[in-house]
């Protein structure tokens, strides 16, 4: 604090440094006016520990008392404000030191990166975990970053699943401050209806339906409606073929598919669906959409604006399908892709220059960023994987592996990934040694980097994804524990409350990076900016 003080002979200048033990706050600066008459005053101004920049000047004379006419006595005006003298203009032309500014706006929960070291294992996640996307004229439910999707793909025997059980674990999800849940179905694990067949493609598949009755029908009957009130759960829908040969009866048959979802989950036709995630059908031509597309969308904004839907949710739609959106008018609240360390190109590039195009209209499009551990490559269990479940090449056997890992395997690692890194780091890598090369660059960065921050390899490679641009909530899948007994403990809670209790510095972000399998052209290089809102 630097304080003036000028008495009849002299200028002094006097520094005073606080005491540990008063707070610290910039924003309790406030640039004050005081009058004092000698040094004892100044010190018991500081021993009163008040929280603002003072400004003090001399006290003032009594021939200056009487031009003034209302000057305080001077016994009555140490250490208060002397509201007759001249303010100082402003604290910026003051002074260099931090300042108060009363025009600040408060924070916004969408504009912060939440991360609280000491978080407990349950209760509400830290301030902005969560994001308000959509039009707030339909009252959208908030997203938390971390979304939960519901997945049947390793479960063999759905006849045998202990629903009660499911039910227990999504209402540990919930006290975790985990509200946001999906319909998950993974395309390895969709049943495709033949091109040319009579079937339209809006049917919705055997797993959307059993999540709908029995996971969110009982979660809505025995969840109190003041929690309820703060989860969202999000269903799905289809677009129809673009050969199918049928008519959709300008609508009808997708108000029917939607109102069969409202009926699966609230038990009667007067429920409102939180999310709807549309399905992006492509058309004949390569990055072009079924010609039902927007027919599909006019009939959702429709029953959006009949009450029937609160937002309405694209998934893996193309840059230039989103651009075709705009231009009639349909603005998506967010758009799914999958984004992880081996495959980070889907949310690259062109994909954020849309989003920022759209967010220049007022519309803001967020990313939902989905298969961020890789399909389960990214997590300890392939961190120095046993001698006795590799093969010849050092690849894990099958039985070491669950489907959703295998496909993870033969897709995003041997094509995705490898085909990125050795394009941008100008190296020659067959497949047969791609899993040890794998090994040796990304699991082992990945493991040091965990190490660094005392969590495990999942978290970080979930925290890399947080700490992307445009980005409204990552989709973990989770089966809920249904493919286990009752007796096997339920971590996944825990485990995905982990990523909000530390933060990727620069040189973490450029290490991953460095391994990932992103293109060699990146057009966008802050997009991983962490200092980036």
């Amino acid at each position: 604090m630097l304080i003036k003080i000028r008495n009849s002979s002299m200028w002094m200048l006097i520094f005073l440094i606080f005491h540990q033990d008063i707070p610290y706050s910039v924003n309790a600066f406030i640039t004050k006016q005081v009058t004092l008459g000698s040094y004892e005053s100044v010190h018991t101004l500081y021993r009163s520990k008040l929280f603002h920049r003072i400004r003090v000047v001399r006290a003032p004379t009594d021939i200056e008392r009487k031009k003034g006419g209302s000057r305080k006595e001077e016994g009555d005006i140490y250490g208060q404000e002397d509201s007759s003298l001249q303010r100082p203009v402003s604290s910026k032309q003051t002074s260099t030191f931090w300042y108060s500014d009363p025009e600040r706006e408060p924070l916004c929960e969408d504009c912060v990166l939440p991360c609280e070291y000491n978080l407990d294992a349950n209760g509400p996640l830290p301030f902005g975990s969560y994001r308000t996307v959509g039009d707030c004229n339909y009252d959208p439910k908030r997203l938390c970053l971390v979304t939960a999707g519901i997945t049947l793909g390793n479960v063999e025997k759905r006849d045998e699943i202990d629903t009660s059980s499911a039910l227990d674990n999504a209402h540990k999800m919930i006290d975790s401050g985990l509200t946001s849940f999906q319909i998950h179905v993974p395309r390895e694990y969709q049943i495709h209806a033949l091109e040319g067949s009579m079937t339209s493609g809006l049917e919705s598949s055997c797993e959307q339906d059993w999540i709908e009755r029995n996971i969110y029908r009982k979660l809505v009957q025995e969840t109190p409606s003041s929690v309820l009130s703060l989860c969202n759960l999000g269903t799905k829908i289809r677009v129809p073929y673009w050969n199918y040969k049928g008519n959709i009866g300008k609508g009808s048959m997708v108000r029917q598919k939607i109102g069969d979802s409202i009926l699966n989950i609230f038990g009667n036709a007067d429920g409102c669906l939180d999310s709807v995630h549309v399905d992006f059908r492509p058309g004949p031509r390569l990055g072009s959409a079924s010609p039902y597309t927007l027919d599909v969308l006019d009939t959702l904004f429709g029953m959006k604006r009949e009450g029937l839907i609160r937002s309405i949710h694209g998934i893996e739609f193309p840059p230039s399908v989103l651009t075709e959106l705009k231009q009639s008018n349909f603005y998506l609240d967010t758009n799914q892709v999958t984004c992880n360390l081996l495959n980070p190109n889907d949310c690259n590039g062109s994909m954020h220059q849309v989003c920022k195009e759209i967010e220049q209209e007022g519309k803001p499009l967020k990313l939902i960023l989905k298969s961020p551990l890789g399909g389960g490559l990214l997590t300890n269990k392939y961190y120095g994987v046993p001698n006795k479940y590799r093969g010849p090449n050092g690849e894990p056997i099958l039985q070491y592996m669950t489907p959703s890992e295998n496909w993870a395997l033969k897709f995003a690692l041997h094509n995705s990934w490898l085909q990125g890194y050795t394009e941008r780091e100008n190296v020659k890598i067959n497949k047969r040694d791609a899993w040890m090369f794998f090994e040796k660059r990304v699991m082992e960065v990945l493991y040091n980097i965990a190490l660094k921050h005392r969590v495990d390899v999942a978290s970080v490679a979930l925290r890399w994804i947080m700490q992307q641009d445009h980005l409204a909530s990552v989709l973990v899948g989770t089966s809920l524990n249904m493919q286990y007994d009752s007796d096997y403990p339920f971590t996944r809670s825990k485990d995905l409350r982990r990523p909000f209790t530390f933060h990727l510095d620069e040189e973490d972000m450029e290490r991953l990076w460095s391994v990932c399998g992103a293109n060699p052209a990146r057009e966008d290089e802050n997009q991983f900016d962490p200092t980036v809102d």
